[in-house]
Order: C-alpha cells, then sequence, then structure tokens
C-alpha cells in the first residue's frame, strides 16, 4: 500500500547506526487508514538468515491479541515495517496512570496476553521480550478514568518481535562468517536450554516448605 509518512511524528528520530530503529505514524493515500512504520537501520540486522525467518513469521501471524504486519519495504539503508497503528495506551501507562485500573481490567489484560502467547507458541514462536510496554491498546479510551469494558480490553495488542525467534532455529549452528567478531546471539539467554534442544521444560512440584 502507498503510505504517506508523516515526519512529525516520528518518536525518537531517524535511526542510525546508534539507534536501532524508529517509529513513524503513516496515512495509506488510498482508504486513509492509519498505519504505523518501524524503520531498522541495516547495520543492526547481524543475522540476516534469521531476520528473514522472523519477517516470514510475522507476516503470516493472524490473531486479534496481536499486531498484524502488513508489508516490508526497503531501501539501501533501512527496512520499513508497516504495522497496525495502535492509538492507545500501553499496558503499563494504563495501569500506572489510571485509578480505574480494576482487577477485572488487570485479569483481561492477562487473558489477553497468555492468549497472544499461547497462538504464538503454538506457531513455535518465543516472543523472548514480553513486558508491560509491548502490550498496547488498539484504541483509546473513552475518556481517562471511565469504565473499560470487555470490548476495550480486547483491542490490548502484543507488539515488537525484534526479538522473537522460532524455536527449531536456536540449535542450528552459525557459521563463523555469519557472527561479526565481537558478536553474539542476543536471544540465547532468555530461552531454556530444554527448548532449544527440543526436550519439554518442567517445573519442579512445589514442596510443602516453598
Amino acid at each position: 500500500e502507498r503510505l504517506h509518512v508523516g515526519t512529525a511524528n516520528c518518536l525518537t528520530g531517524p535511526p542510525n547506526r546508534a539507534s536501532l530503529s524508529c517509529f513513524y505514524k503513516a496515512k495509506a493515500k488510498g482508504n486513509g487508514s492509519l498505519r504505523s512504520v518501524k524503520v531498522v537501520h541495516k547495520s543492526h540486522v547481524i543475522y540476516p538468515r534469521l531476520w528473514q525467518h522472523q519477517l516470514s513469521d510475522m507476516y503470516h501471524m493472524d490473531h486479534p491479541n496481536l499486531v498484524r504486519l502488513h508489508d516490508v519495504y526497503e531501501d539501501d539503508h533501512h527496512i520499513f515495517l508497516i504495522f497496525d497503528y495502535l492509538a492507545g495506551p500501553s499496558l503499563l501507562e494504563k495501569s500506572i496512570g489510571d485509578m480505574q485500573f480494576c482487577e477485572r481490567d488487570a485479569a483481561a489484560a492477562f487473558k489477553a496476553t497468555l492468549q497472544a502467547l499461547v497462538y504464538l507458541h503454538e506457531q513455535s514462536i518465543a516472543h523472548l521480550n514480553l513486558h508491560p510496554e509491548n502490550l498496547r491498546y488498539a484504541v483509546q479510551p473513552k475518556r481517562k478514568g471511565a469504565s473499560t469494558g470487555s470490548a476495550y480490553n480486547d483491542q490490548l495488542k502484543l507488539f515488537d518481535f525484534g526479538l522473537s525467534i522460532e524455536i527449531m532455529y536456536l540449535s542450528y549452528d552459525l557459521q563463523a562468517a555469519e557472527v561479526p567478531e565481537g558478536q553474539h546471539l542476543p536471544v540465547l539467554p532468555f530461552v531454556g536450554s530444554q527448548a532449544s534442544s527440543g526436550e519439554r521444560c518442567i517445573a519442579p512440584e512445589f514442596r510443602d516448605s516453598d
């Protein structure tokens, strides 16, 4: 889709070798629908093979609690990822900035998060960067402090798959030529060795003293 990107809406400034990425608010020239454009500097794509698999996985994901990747473009220095535009606050902003964020809202957010994770895990995808700032509501509440119903809570979406990886690729041996000197695969410390080797990871039973 053809997009008009508003440069004034960039949150962090244009990406370069020092900054990993930035986001722009964009509008489709055809139907006027809003999109979020994540711009990644190519110098930060250390493992092209894993990056290509990640983008392919993201493009085919379709779940109401996951932000949708619509398209990918690139130029000589940048990669442009076209996502759904999420107009609402992050889960962190909602929970600490709204006195009406009650236990029911917390339970609904927890349910939405688990539904997204179950879908990802069914696709053998580990997100690896799960925290309240990476969960955002698609729409703004009608007014601050207003009671938010189930329809609003259903719009909570998990995004930022910058560290996500397909479990099956964790056991692959990277060729020496793929790993620049002084670099390492950043996601491995976040996943247990059982997951990367294909074994089941089962927590020990709780003892009476625990």
